[in-house]
């Protein structure tokens, strides 16, 4: 049992940097979207 609980816990972060990941880059892009908007 506890073994296969800190199986499922190893997956779950890994699941989590991915999701990480990717927020990051969403951020990343709509920042630099802003930045290429010009000001009217």
């Amino acid at each position: 049992m506890e073994a296969m609980m800190g199986e499922m816990r190893r997956m779950l972060r890994g699941e989590l940097e991915q999701l990480h990941e990717r927020v990051d880059r969403i951020e990343n892009a709509r920042v630099e979207q802003q930045q290429h908007v010009p000001h009217a």
